[in-house]
């Protein structure tokens, strides 16, 4: 925040799809590729769903879990060069027909498709959950699922089964500009500690090789400081062979193309998840796709003003951030390159970098 940094990681994930070879083979299928777009990652689901159900008075197995969720849109909205908020996080742009058609796209894989399940579905399908994963893993070490997204800490529970996985992994379907969200589990030390050298002995104890190395072996996501622990990475596809290059391939992802979700400082803690619930309200026709997307914007930007209205310290920041906006708007008018000392949203960061569309040293006079 503000180019400070108030938390160290003690691990991360990339969730992607990770794909049970073995049921590809059953069905002599073809793998997944590393990198899919939407449409071919339908055509090979709808293959799967075809052969995988043959003979079955009922659909039994599909191509993913529900794609019924936030993390499933937002890596497609952003592939489109769409996130749900601005530049600087003050509004929520959600309501475009990138969104639109996002929503569509999920609501046709789920009941025209029928290559992922819906809530009915999934209610129907009994199988044991116990244990961490649920009923979607144990769906996954079946073959009712294909393929399940997670990041590399649900090896966790997959090593412990009797029945061992051979694994690939395959990034979610999107179009062009190619992102994964980055999640991450971090310490965050009391400013006003009576012991600031026992704070430096953690951090600097979630930095060392013991600890990284710790994360590495037992699987429990991504590690904090991977260049230390390039050499022991590379072992694992050795150590385990079913799991292959998939470490490597996630913790690459995470260096590369993976982006933080967008969370402006303006939402309280508590604030719904107003795009997977509008997902929802557009699965169970409560709303068009249309109306969905508007509302995504619509709740969030309400949740933003109430915050600013509360709280007048929070509303001036807003309002500074705000002439920002103002002026990034100008530049895209214009054509310009955006400075990037004015941008807060990380996606539109990488995205505007890549693009060749961001200014990496500050221009006078920007705030």
């Amino acid at each position: 925040m503000a180019g400070r940094q108030y938390a160290y990681p003690c691990n991360g994930a990339v969730p992607a799809l990770w794909v049970n070879v073995d049921t590809f083979k059953k069905y002599d299928l073809p793998l997944p590729p590393q990198e899919w777009t939407p449409e071919e990652f339908e055509e090979l689901g709808k293959r799967f769903v075809k052969l995988a159900n043959e003979g079955s008075r009922r659909q039994l197995c599909f191509f993913v879990p529900s794609v019924e969720s936030s993390s499933f849109a937002i890596p497609i909205l952003r592939s489109m060069g769409k996130d749900v908020y601005n530049e600087t996080m003050t509004r929520s742009v959600a309501n475009t027909p990138e969104l639109v058609k996002v929503f569509k796209l999920l609501y046709k894989w789920t009941y025209e498709d029928r290559i992922a399940p819906n809530a009915a579905d999934v209610a129907s399908m009994n199988v044991e959950a116990t244990g961490y994963g649920g009923a979607n893993f144990s769906n996954f070490l079946q073959g009712r699922y294909a393929m399940i997204v997670t990041g590399r800490y649900g090896l966790i529970r997959f090593r412990e089964f009797e029945r061992q996985v051979t694994f690939s992994l395959s990034q979610l379907p999107m179009y062009d500009f190619k992102n994964l969200l980055i999640t991450v589990r971090a310490a965050m030390p009391y400013g006003r500690t009576k012991s600031p050298e026992l704070v430096d002995m953690f951090l600097r104890y979630l930095a060392s090789y013991e600890y990284n190395k710790y994360i590495i072996d037992f699987a429990d996501g991504l590690p904090p400081n991977p260049h230390i622990v390039e050499e022991d990475l590379k072992q694992l596809k050795f150590k385990y062979p079913r799991e292959g290059i998939t470490h490597e391939l996630e913790i690459g992802w995470a260096q590369s193309i993976a982006v933080p979700e967008s969370r402006p400082r303006y939402l309280k803690a508590g604030t719904p998840n107003w795009l997977g619930n509008s997902i929802s309200e557009y699965f169970n026709n409560r709303k068009s796709a249309e109306e969905s997307a508007e509302y995504v914007e619509y709740r969030y930007n309400l949740e933003i003003d109430t915050a600013c209205e509360a709280n007048p310290s929070l509303r001036a920041i807003w309002e500074e951030q705000r002439a920002v906006q103002a002026r990034i708007d100008e530049y895209k008018a214009a054509g310009k390159k955006i400075p990037l000392a004015w941008i807060s949203n990380p996606f539109h960061i990488r995205y505007y970098r890549e693009m060749g569309m961001l200014a990496e040293t500050t221009t006078a006079g920007a705030r």
